[in-house]
C-alpha cells in the first residue's frame, strides 16, 4: 500500500492548481464583465476565447483533484488513514447537521402508452370484481389501475381467467418490484463550513477604501476614521475593503507614512454578487453508525466532492449557453441547476456523499427504530500544513464575511441583546475589536492570549489576528486552577488515596 503521506502531496499539489485555475478563471470573468459595462476605463479585459479556455482549464484541474481524491479514498478506508495519523495530532471537530427519515420507496410507471394498457372493464370477471371493491371510472370511463386487486383476482381465479386476455396491445407486460423499506440520512453542511466572502472589490468599494487610507495619512484619527467608514457597511466588510486597499509603505505600529502607496494590482468584481456560497474543509467521506441494542453497524457514504456549491454559482454560465444552469421555470415547480440538485435530490446527494440509504430489507433490525445515531468524518486526504492553510482560510472567510467572527469573552449572552443598546453602538463596539486586531500593534502579554493558545493548537501562522484575540481567560483559568488544586483535589487525594506517603 502506498505511503499516505505521498498521496496527501499529489492531492496537495492538485488542490493548490484548481484554486489557481479557478482564481484566475474569477479574474479574467470580472474584467471581461466590467470592460462590457465601460465601469472602469483602460481595464484589460479577455477575448471570449480566452474566458472558454480558462473555463476549461478551471474545470479540468477541478475533475483532476476529485479524481485523485476518490482514489485515495479506494487506497485508504477512514480506518486505516487514521491508523497512519499521529495521536498528538489535534483533529477540530465541525457539526454537521443531519436529517433522518424512514421512507418506504414504491416504484411507480409514468408516461405509460395507451397501447401498453388494457381496458380491464372488458373482462367481466374483473369487470365485476373491480365493481364490488369501488374502484371508480376516469374521465374515459376506464376503471383506476391496482396492481395488487389485479394480482389477487388472477391468482385466485386461475381457472376462469385467460392471462393472455390481460396482454397490453403493445406485448409487454409492466413488471411489478416490491416496495422497498429504507432509512435516509441526509447531511447538510453548518454554517462554519460555508464560505461566502466576496475576496474582490467592487470600484466604488476599493475608492472608499483608499480614501481611508489617504484621510489617516492625512493626519485624521485612525481609530475615529475606522469607526466612521465601518458604520457606512457592515463592519467585517468594512475591515476587508481596508485590508485589501493597505498601502504598500504602511506597517502597524511605525508611524504612518504621508503619502500612501496603495498595491499596483487591485482585483476588481462586477456587482455585489459575483461568487457562489461554498461548503469547505468537508470530510473525505461521512460515515454512520446506527446503535440497536448495545450493537452497531457502520455505513460509509461516496467520498465527497472537494467543491460543493450551495448556492447559484453565477460564474458557472456567464454567456448563458446552457439552459440547464441557472434557475428555470419546469411547469409549476422550479428547476435547480445540476451543481445544486444534491439539497433536494436524494439520489443527487448520494452520489455527492452527502446522504446514505440503508436497506431495511437488509438491515431488518433496524425498522422499528434506532437507539443512537452517530455520524463522522475526517478530513484524512490532508496533512498537517494543508490543513492548517486550509483552516486559516476559512477563518479568513468568516472574519471578514458579512456575519463576522471573533472571540467571545465568558458569559457573552449568545441569544439575548440589552435593549440599552443601540445597533449603530454595537457596530462601534465591534468596529474596536476589528481596528485593534487589524490596525493596532499586538501589546505584549505575560501571560499566553487567548489567541496565541488558537493558533498554536491549530497551526495557524503568526501574522493571523482574532478580533478580541488579546484576552486571556484561558491562561487566568488555568493559574486560578493551579493555586486552588493544592487546598481542593489536591488535598484530597493526597490525604485518602496515598497513606503510604503520609
Amino acid at each position: 500500500m502506498e505511503n499516505i503521506s505521498i498521496q496527501r502531496k499529489k492531492i496537495a499539489t492538485l488542490r493548490s492548481a484548481a484554486e489557481k485555475s479557478a482564481d484566475d478563471f474569477y479574474s479574467a470573468l470580472q474584467n471581461w464583465s466590467l470592460s462590457q459595462s465601460r465601469t472602469i476605463e483602460g481595464i484589460k479585459a479577455p477575448t471570449t476565447a480566452e474566458l472558454q479556455a480558462l473555463k476549461e482549464k478551471k474545470n479540468q484541474s477541478l475533475n483532476a483533484l476529485n479524481e485523485s481524491l476518490s482514489a485515495f479514498n479506494q487506497t485508504f478506508s477512514q480506518q486505516s488513514a487514521i491508523e497512519q495519523i499521529s495521536g498528538e495530532l489535534p483533529i477540530v471537530l465541525f457539526p454537521v447537521r443531519i436529517e433522518c427519515r424512514y421512507v418506504n420507496i414504491k416504484h411507480v410507471v409514468r408516461n405509460v402508452k395507451l397501447e401498453d394498457t388494457v381496458d380491464v372493464s372488458q373482462v367481466e370477471i374483473l369487470n365485476n370484481k373491480l365493481k364490488t371493491t369501488g374502484f371508480v371510472k376516469n374521465d374515459q370511463g376506464r376503471f383506476v389501475y391496482s396492481i395488487p386487486s389485479l394480482h389477487r383476482n388472477v391468482q385466485g381465479n386461475p381457472g376462469r381467467l385467460n392471462p393472455l386476455a390481460l396482454k397490453p396491445a403493445g406485448g409487454k407486460f409492466i413488471r411489478r418490484i416490491n416496495d422497498i423499506p429504507e432509512l435516509r440520512l441526509r447531511f447538510y453542511p453548518d454554517e462554519i463550513s460555508i464560505e461566502n466572502r466576496e475576496k474582490n472589490l467592487q470600484p466604488g468599494e476599493w475608492q472608499s477604501g483608499e480614501q481611508f487610507w489617504t484621510n489617516i495619512c492625512g493626519g485624521k484619527d485612525p481609530q475615529e476614521e475606522w469607526i466612521r467608514f465601518s458604520l457606512t457597511m457592515q463592519v467585517p466588510r468594512a475591515a476587508w475593503i481596508i485590508k485589501c486597499t493597505q498601502p504598500t509603505n504602511f506597517k502597524p505600529g511605525i508611524p504612518l507614512p504621508e503619502t500612501p502607496v496603495f498595491p499596483a494590482e487591485k482585483n476588481f468584481r462586477d456587482g455585489a454578487y459575483t461568487t457562489a456560497p461554498l461548503a469547505s474543509l468537508l470530510p473525505d467521506r461521512f460515515v454512520v453508525r446506527l446503535y440497536k441494542n448495545n450493537v452497531f453497524k457502520e455505513f460509509a457514504g461516496n467520498p465527497i466532492s472537494e467543491i460543493l456549491a450551495t448556492g447559484i454559482d453565477p460564474t458557472e454560465d456567464p454567456f448563458e449557453q446552457d439552459e440547464n444552469s441557472g434557475m428555470q421555470l419546469n411547469g409549476k415547480s422550479v428547476r435547480t441547476p445540476n451543481y445544486l440538485k444534491w439539497i433536494h435530490d436524494f439520489d443527487e446527494a448520494v452520489k455527492k456523499g452527502m446522504a446514505i440509504s440503508v436497506n431495511l430489507l437488509e438491515h431488518p433490525e433496524y425498522s422499528t427504530g434506532v437507539e443512537k445515531i452517530i455520524v463522522t468524518g475526517v478530513k484524512l486526504s490532508t496533512d498537517e500544513a494543508e490543513s492548517s492553510r486550509l483552516l486559516e482560510s476559512l477563518f479568513e472567510n468568516h472574519k471578514y464575511q458579512e456575519s463576522g467572527m471573533k472571540i467571545i469573552p465568558k458569559g457573552t449572552p449568545t441569544n439575548t441583546v440589552s435593549k440599552n443598546i443601540t445597533e449603530q453602538k454595537m457596530k462601534e463596539d465591534e468596529a474596536t475589536l476589528y481596528f485593534n486586531a487589524d490596525f493596532k500593534k499586538q501589546p505584549l502579554s505575560k501571560l499566553a492570549t487567548d489567541e496565541s493558545r488558537i493558533k498554536t493548537a491549530l497551526g495557524i501562522g503568526k501574522l493571523f489576528s482574532f478580533p478580541n484575540g488579546t484576552m486571556t481567560e484561558l491562561s487566568e483559568a488555568a493559574l486560578f486552577n493551579r493555586n486552588l488544586w493544592p487546598a481542593t483535589w489536591g488535598y484530597y487525594l493526597l490525604q485518602l488515596f496515598t497513606p503510604a506517603m503520609r
